[in-house]
């Protein structure tokens, strides 16, 4: 009869895979690609990637139309007349609750009496 050593209830083998360091491989050699194309594109010399402001007539008209009021600003409120009702007055305010009852109680003691009993000392030994 043949022993196996094997755990009965372990995964089958599987082969290692090889992809992980292709696919990093592939992917860092893709960043570099991409990196050094766009650096021989950049612009050579003294040209701008930000494109300058040019406005057209157009663009100047559009933006004289719109004036900035400041009429609203640091203005007082308006004042409360003096005719205006009063404040509500103010809820009647609630009795005071009877007196609660208290229970007579012995007074305290100052003696202290212990709970558990004092432990014997160990023999010399």
């Amino acid at each position: 009869m043949e022993t196996h050593d094997r755990d009965p209830y372990a995964a089958p083998h599987a082969p290692k895979s090889r992809s992980g360091p292709i696919l990093r491989f592939a992917i860092i050699g893709g960043l570099l690609v991409a990196g050094a194309v766009g650096f021989m594109n950049l612009p050579q010399g003294g040209e701008s990637m930000v494109p300058t402001e040019e406005t057209t007539l157009a663009q100047n008209d559009m933006n004289a139309g719109y004036v900035a009021s400041q009429a609203n600003e640091f203005v007082d409120p308006p004042a409360i007349p003096e005719s205006a009702p009063a404040a509500a007055p103010p809820p009647p305010q609630r009795s005071a609750p009877s007196e609660p009852v208290v229970e007579e109680l012995p007074a305290p003691s100052t003696t202290t009496e212990p709970t558990a009993p004092a432990a014997a000392p160990l023999p010399p030994g």
